[in-house]
């Protein structure tokens, strides 16, 4: 919930980095992927390496783990985006209980992890996983929290790269499509996140 909630901001789109948002807009949808063609996805090999993701073991140390992720997911798209010639503007965490105060309004921690566009912010209650884990009756390990915060990342890349502002016109343009280019940007964000969690296996921090 919240995600990339506010108006967006300009982003460059005229280099090879840009191919995703490139290929959502210009390309008809790929077909659903279903029975035996899933068995011929490729798969990724074993990794090499014990995995040395480790999750926070208490409260104590959620905010440190949280902050090493997002400082590693930003290394890796600023690495892209400086191969790519485009220039990486850097997002910025903020932890907070309860609520927070952000160029996009004030939220309360109801509404769960969010990023603004407004101040390039990735914004993470440490108290939604707890109640996450909860709905779900088990506590979440490493991997799920690692993967909201490159979530909220992935709609950081979305605006650098000027995709959420062309989504943002397409809404004004097209209103009854709003609800389904809203779905496609969400899954797009699991996308980049997805790079980002690749980039962990290759290194042989996740098995």
């Amino acid at each position: 919930a919240g995600c990339g909630s506010s108006d967006d901001t300009t982003g460059n789109t005229s280099s090879a980095a840009s191919t995703a948002a490139t290929t959502a807009t210009t390309r008809e949808p790929a077909p659903n992927i279903e029975g035996d063609e899933v068995s011929r996805l490729p798969r990724a090999p074993e990794a090499t390496e014990p995995g040395r993701l480790a999750g926070p073991t208490d409260a104590s140390e959620e905010r440190a783990f949280l902050t090493s992720v997002f400082h590693d997911a930003q290394a890796l798209w600023q690495r892209e985006f400086a191969a790519a010639g485009i220039e990486y503007v850097p997002a910025r965490l903020t932890i907070f209980v309860d609520e927070v105060h952000s160029a996009c309004g004030t939220q309360s921690a109801s509404v769960g992890p969010f990023y603004c566009p407004a101040d390039h912010g990735v914004y993470l209650d440490t108290r939604f996983f707890d109640a996450l884990g909860q709905s779900v009756g088990v506590r979440l390990g490493a991997f799920a929290r690692a993967y909201v915060v490159a979530h909220e990342m992935g709609h950081h890349v979305q605006v650098l790269l000027g995709i959420t502002g062309r989504v943002r016109a397409a809404d004004q343009q097209d209103p009854p499509g709003t609800n389904a280019r809203s779905v496609r940007l969400e899954l797009q964000a699991d996308c980049f996140a997805g790079i980002w969690k690749h980039a962990t296996y290759e290194r042989g921090q996740l098995t």
